[in-house]
C-alpha cells in the first residue's frame, strides 16, 4: 500500500512541477512577446520620425530650388535680350524692344510658365508623401499604445520597461493655424490665398 501511496505522490508531484513550469514557460513567452513588441514599436516610431525629417528637409529643399529657377531664367532671359538688342541696334537700343519683340515673335514666359507649373505638382507631391509618412506614424502610437492599455500585454510592457521612447516627441508636425482652430473649436472660415 505504501508503495501504491508513493507512487500516487510522485505522479502528483509530477504533475504539479509540469503545471508550474508550464505556467513559468507561458509567463516568460508572453513576457517575451511583450519585450520584443516594445522593441519592434521603440525602433519603429523612432524610425518613421526620422524619415519624417527626411522627407520635410528634402521636400522644402526641392521645392525652394525650383522656385529658384522661374528667376534665373528671367534673368538670363533679360540679359540675352538686352545684349541681343544693345548689339544690333546700339546704346539706344532699348528705344527699339518694341520693334525687336516684335520682329522677333518673342513669347517671354514660354519657358518661366512651364517652370513655374512645375512647382505645384512638386509641393502636392511632397505634401502628400509627408502627410502619409506622418498618418502611419499616428497609427503605429495608436497601436503601441492601444497594447499598453491592454490588461495582459501592457503589464508585460511595464514589466520589460516600455516604452523606452519619449511618445509625446512622435507627435505630427501641424501649423499655428491648425492649432488655434482646435484650442478655438471652430475655423474663421475659407482659407484666404491672397
Amino acid at each position: 500500500m505504501k508503495l501504491k501511496q508513493r507512487g500516487n505522490a510522485m505522479v502528483a508531484l509530477i504533475a504539479i512541477v509540469v503545471l508550474l513550469g508550464g505556467i513559468a514557460l507561458a509567463a516568460f513567452l508572453s513576457y517575451k512577446s511583450a519585450y520584443d513588441y516594445g522593441n519592434k514599436m521603440d525602433n519603429e516610431l523612432e524610425a518613421i520620425y526620422d524619415n519624417n525629417k527626411n522627407i520635410y528637409a528634402q521636400g522644402t529643399q526641392t521645392v525652394l530650388e525650383i522656385a529658384q529657377v522661374p528667376a534665373m531664367y528671367a534673368e538670363d532671359f533679360k540679359k540675352i535680350i538686352e545684349a541681343d538688342i544693345q548689339g544690333r541696334y546700339g546704346k539706344d537700343g532699348l528705344k527699339a524692344t518694341t520693334a525687336f519683340i516684335n520682329e522677333h515673335d518673342i513669347k517671354i514666359d514660354g519657358g518661366a510658365v512651364e517652370m513655374y507649373k512645375e512647382i505645384q505638382p512638386t509641393i502636392k507631391a511632397f505634401r502628400a508623401k509627408f502627410e502619409a509618412n506622418q498618418t502611419k506614424m499616428i497609427d503605429v502610437k495608436r497601436s503601441y499604445k492601444t497594447a499598453q492599455g491592454s490588461l495582459w500585454m501592457g503589464f508585460w510592457l511595464r514589466i520589460a520597461g516600455y516604452p523606452k521612447v519619449d511618445m509625446n516627441k512622435f507627435n505630427p508636425i501641424t501649423t499655428d493655424r491648425t492649432e488655434n482652430v482646435y484650442k478655438a473649436g471652430k475655423e474663421d472660415g475659407p482659407l484666404k490665398l491672397r
